[in-house]
């Protein structure tokens, strides 16, 4: 396999994300499956033809070449030597990457499996949480979708954070950006990433921060630092996601028109 094969500048950068998620107590019992699963997904071009943006790669220098070129044209695919490009999958390592697949150890105890699954989830969804677009379901919209909804269910906890110099999106970007993975008992996050398959909408990301957000909007309106907002929201790890969605949902206020 070319992840045996080859070594790139970047797998450093990548295993420094997987030691952050496996020193979880969570997660240490998995290290090798994760480390095989991450290993051939930053190997794999196809995440680079089939997500909706990369991140960026670098271009090895071919013969006679001095310097690395840094490339993030995410939809330049003509001409490219699939080869030369670091890491071929065209995603740079940033820190959360592992989160999205640490769940699924759970699930399956095949890394085969556990591989093709993150590597789905990630083209059709994680990567629009990491991609500055406009699309639906990408995470500026999910951001406004957010705002929009806290400002519907719960406006005195959004004005009296305001007030103190808090933003919302501040305390739920977090949530939005990693599926709530690492911020939620594994079980919940499960539960939540079945919803979002099920419905095939990151929206219920958005909709969930917005249900934690109304769920703690009383005690909110009470903070004064951000602190002691991260600490109401400490509490909810375990708090049962669909049971949430449903409440806030089919309570949430109709839009005036």
């Amino acid at each position: 396999m070319q992840a045996a094969q080859w070594t790139y500048l970047t797998d450093d950068m990548y295993l420094l994300d997987l030691q952050q998620t496996i020193d979880s107590s969570d997660y240490f019992v998995f290290q090798d499956h994760l480390k095989s699963v991450l290993m051939a997904f930053t190997r794999d071009a196809y995440v680079k033809g089939h997500a909706l943006q990369v991140n960026g790669a670098v271009h090895c220098p071919s013969s006679g070449e001095e310097f690395l070129t840094p490339d993030f044209q995410s939809d330049d695919t003509g001409g490219d030597n699939i080869d030369n490009r670091v890491p071929p999958n065209g995603v740079l390592p940033f820190s959360g990457l592992v989160m999205y697949m640490a769940p699924l150890a759970y699930l399956y105890a095949d890394p085969v499996e556990i591989y093709y699954v993150f590597r789905e989830l990630y083209v059709r969804y994680w990567s629009k949480l990491n991609a500055i677009r406009t699309e639906r379901g990408t995470i500026l919209p999910l951001c406004k979708l957010f705002e929009d909804l806290i400002v519907r269910s719960s406006p005195a906890a959004v004005f009296h954070l305001i007030n103190i110099g808090l933003k919302p999106l501040d305390i739920a970007f977090p949530w939005i950006q990693s599926a709530f993975s690492g911020m939620l008992d594994i079980d919940q996050v499960l539960f939540l990433w079945d919803r979002i398959i099920g419905y095939d909408s990151l929206e219920l990301v958005a909709i969930l921060a917005a249900a934690l957000f109304h769920f703690r909007a009383n005690e909110l309106e009470f903070v004064n630092t951000r602190e002691e907002a991260d600490d109401l929201f400490a509490e909810l790890i375990d708090i049962p996601v669909i049971t949430l969605l449903q409440d806030y949902i089919f309570g949430l206020p109709k839009a005036s028109s």
